[in-house]
């Protein structure tokens, strides 16, 4: 039962003296419910965007079978470092949303994952992504002559 089928209900109810009495078997009388589907949670894919000395800006896109407004949270961490949130949005299923970790150290490997909550709070997940290295900083090189 459920994913949003009707099923027809049929009650059998027996007393103390076992007499028995039964509702209709077919649909006559309107005795009938529809199941509502369960809510699942909602899927997401994300893609590197870009980056610079002190950022990363990453891509996601949210699935939900619900349908309604999905909330991004974009989390980073270096190797030896833990899960840490630097970015949160909303946006409709189907929608690329942009997300962007910044006040990241320069020249450093990071990790990154993005997790979708639905309006029913169940959450979906990229798992750990691939590292992203910052940019170092861009140096004036200056040349002498004697």
């Amino acid at each position: 039962m459920g994913d949003g089928k009707t099923v027809y209900i049929r009650v059998i109810v027996t007393d103390g003296a076992d007499n028995v009495g039964k509702s209709a078997e077919d649909n006559s009388n309107g005795t009938s419910a529809v199941i509502p589907s369960a809510n699942t949670a909602p899927t997401v894919t994300a893609s590197f965007a870009g980056k610079d000395t002190n950022y990363i800006t990453i891509y996601a896109t949210g699935q939900d079978r619900e349908g309604g407004t999905l909330t991004y949270t974009l989390y980073v961490k270096t190797a030896s470092g833990s899960w840490q949130s630097k970015a949160t949005t909303t946006g409709s299923p189907n929608s690329r949303v942009t997300l962007t970790a910044s006040g990241l150290t320069q020249y450093t490997d990071y990790y990154y994952k993005v997790d979708v909550r639905d309006r029913g709070y169940l959450t979906g997940t990229t798992g750990q992504k691939g590292s992203i290295k910052t940019y170092c900083p861009r140096f004036l090189a200056v040349h002498w002559s004697i």
